[in-house]
């Protein structure tokens, strides 16, 4: 099974301070089926999150983290700095 979803329009995500952002939802699964959007997002650095940025997450349904410069929330997930 090929697992490579295309980069549909819907899945890149424009965050600033990050690059390559997108939600993961539409991939195929092996039982057929497909992965969930707005649950699993990635990005190439998302501590680097301009405050725009960190809106922008906030807005598409991330958390906002704990609030401190140093820490950025991805869909409940932390990432430190």
């Amino acid at each position: 099974m090929d697992v490579k979803a295309p980069a549909r329009p819907d899945r890149i995500l424009r965050w600033d301070g990050c690059v390559n952002v997108r939600d993961l939802g539409g991939l195929p699964l092996a039982n057929g089926g497909e992965t969930a959007y707005r649950v699993v997002v990635r990005g190439d650095w998302l501590p680097g999150l301009s405050e725009t940025g960190r809106r922008a997450l906030v807005d598409y349904g991330g958390a906002p983290g704990d609030g401190s410069a140093s820490r950025a929330c991805c869909m409940g997930v932390a990432i430190d700095a």
